[in-house]
Parts: C-alpha cells; sequence; structure tokens
C-alpha cells in the first residue's frame, strides 16, 4: 500500500464499517487511516485496479516481545466471503513469521462475524479487555 492510495483505502474503511453499524464519518474514516498509516505492513487487495480489501499493521512491542497488531482489516461488502480477508490476514501472518515477531494480534469485538472468523484462524482470546472512558464522562 502506498500513501497515495489512502482516499481509496479511507472510503472502503468507511463503506465496510458502517456497514456493520459503526457509525463513522468520512472525516473520521480518513484521520483514522492516516494515524494508522506507519510502520511497514500495510496491504491491499485489488480486482480491476480498485481496491477491494485492505490490511494496515504495526510492530508493537509487549512483555513477551515484539508483536505485530493488526489495527485494520477490512474488505468491500460485495466482495466478502471469496476468501480475500483471509489472503490479507495470511499475508500478515506470513510477514510476522518472516520478520521475527513473536505474535500477531488484534482487537476484536464478539458481537461481529468477523470475531467467530479470527478464531477459525487460529486467533485466540488473552483475557485482555479494552476498557474506554468517554469525553463526557471525564
Amino acid at each position: 500500500m502506498s500513501r497515495d492510495q489512502l482516499d481509496e483505502v479511507a472510503e472502503l474503511f468507511f463503506v465496510t464499517f458502517t456497514r456493520v453499524g459503526e457509525e463513522w464519518t468520512h472525516e473520521n474514516a480518513r484521520k483514522h487511516v492516516d494515524e494508522s498509516f506507519f510502520g511497514e505492513c500495510h496491504f491491499v487487495a485489488k480486482e480491476k485496479n480498485k481496491i477491494i480489501g485492505m490490511l494496515l499493521a504495526f510492530p508493537l512491542t509487549k512483555v513477551a516481545g515484539t508483536e505485530l497488531f493488526i489495527d485494520t482489516i477490512a474488505v468491500s461488502p460485495d466482495y466478502q466471503k471469496m476468501g480475500i480477508g483471509t489472503m490479507l490476514i495470511n499475508k500478515a501472518f506470513e510477514y510476522a513469521k518472516l520478520r521475527g515477531f513473536v505474535a500477531v494480534s488484534l482487537q476484536a469485538n464478539k458481537k461481529l462475524q468477523s470475531y467467530n472468523w479470527y478464531k477459525s484462524l487460529g486467533l485466540s482470546e488473552t483475557g485482555w479487555i479494552e476498557l474506554i472512558k468517554l469525553k463526557k464522562d471525564l
């Protein structure tokens, strides 16, 4: 993935995540993609020069060593269930193995179908739970 593809990647992000009920704006989707575009592990899947899938990941050091953290994986709704997401995540697994990362990790929502898909690919729960305090409560 290259910087000149970020507009198209942000649009894919927006369409994919709003389709599952998340309330993203175009502006926040673009900002998220921009903020996640660092490090070295970003992949896209294309069909006829159109980006139909993407994965953004970066190194993240934890107690056991450096993991490859998958920040975002998205596949266009028209191309889901065709193996594109699996191809992208397998590319990340291969990348992590070749570069000596101790693990590949991501965050998942149990309420979404993707959660069971991640588990079917061999990812497992760690016991950590994300906690958040919203601006209105600060």
